[in-house]
């Protein structure tokens, strides 16, 4: 009786009726349980040209779009849900997470433990101070809620322990040369789980010798011991510095290299002798840190690790690199 699928209004209208005939009322209830049995079994309908209702497939329907832009937001979103809420970064790579990630959104790549662990948690943490920063410098008045405690005889009992060390008192008048002088950045500390970061702490050291200087022999820094000012002052220690930086600056952009997220297996082989052949070329120029017993030692190190390291699928990934085709092996 009714093709056309959009008669809902009419059909209500109908079955309120007081006027309408029971015959129409009854068929207007049937066909409005039929097409709710239909749209609960199907996802999509079309039109033929006759009028009538006809199913589609489910996979017909089209992808949402699913943009860049979009991607980042979720994994920001992802991320920071993670540090929050205390989750584990490993969750990330567990297989049931993947799965359901994957039914959820297939055109959503779950980030690796690394990204979250590094990148992203850098970049959602300075936002967050920023943020927090930014509230607390437009409030007036700022209130500190303490937690409850109370002593043997239960009387209310709140510490409050003010002091102020000197390593806070340097970093802030090493922050002021920095900005006066316009040279120096702010100095790192190496991390026993990252190799590389030695070379970071040493090139952060590097790169602030002005401003050190400048430290060394300011009237409000007197609390530096007289040692570390000798040393600050002394060219010869910022000779070690340079040579130090030299050699670990090779040894580190490999490790950062090979240990990303591209495939670098045909560069394994290549890596270790790029390495090799520059601290050959650099430790006989470096008078002030080695002595010949020390540049062997350092040679017989980066062999050992090379050895333990590459492995035949290394070579064989090297050899079948279009670019290279093993050209360097002997």
């Amino acid at each position: 009786m009714y093709r056309v699928p959009n008669v809902t209004k009419m059909g209500t209208h109908l079955l309120k009726c007081p006027k309408c005939p029971l015959v129409i009322r009854n068929e207007l209830t049937e066909s409005c349980e039929e097409t709710s049995l239909i749209a609960s079994n199907t996802t999509n309908s079309a039109i033929t040209e006759g009028g009538y209702v006809t199913s589609t497939p489910s996979d017909a329907t089209p992808l949402l779009e699913f943009t860049e832009e979009k991607k980042r937001r979720l994994t920001k979103l992802l991320s920071k849900a993670i540090y929050v809420t205390g989750s584990p970064l490993s969750m990330v790579e567990h297989p049931l997470w993947r799965e359901f990630f994957k039914e959820l959104q297939p055109l959503f790549e779950l980030p690796t433990r690394k990204v979250v662990s590094t990148t992203h948690l850098d970049t959602i943490y300075n936002e967050m101070e920023r943020e927090i920063t930014e509230e607390l410098k437009s409030t007036n008045n700022l209130h500190l809620q303490c937690d409850g405690w109370s002593n043997r005889r239960n009387e209310v009992a709140i510490d409050v322990i003010k002091s102020k060390k000197k390593s806070q008192i340097l970093c802030a008048l090493f922050k002021q040369i920095i900005a006066e002088k316009g040279s120096g950045e702010q100095l790192k500390l190496p991390s026993k789980t990252r190799w590389g970061s030695y070379f970071h702490a040493v090139r952060s050291l590097q790169n602030s010798k002005a401003a050190l200087q400048c430290l060394a022999v300011h009237e409000d820094a007197k609390m530096i011991p007289a040692d570390i000012k000798a040393h600050l002052l002394d060219e010869e220690f910022w000779k070690m510095i340079d040579e130090s930086t030299a050699i670990l600056e090779p040894i580190t952009d490999y490790i950062f290299k090979l240990e990303g997220n591209e495939s670098y297996i045909n560069d394994v082989y290549m890596a270790f002798k790029d390495i090799k052949s520059r601290l050959v070329f650099l430790l006989p120029g470096f008078s002030s840190l080695f002595d010949d017993n020390i540049r062997d030692r350092i040679l017989n190190a980066v062999d050992k690790r090379r050895e333990n390291c590459i492995k035949p699928i290394h070579l064989a990934a090297y050899m079948l690199d279009p670019k290279c085709q093993g050209i360097e092996m002997n």
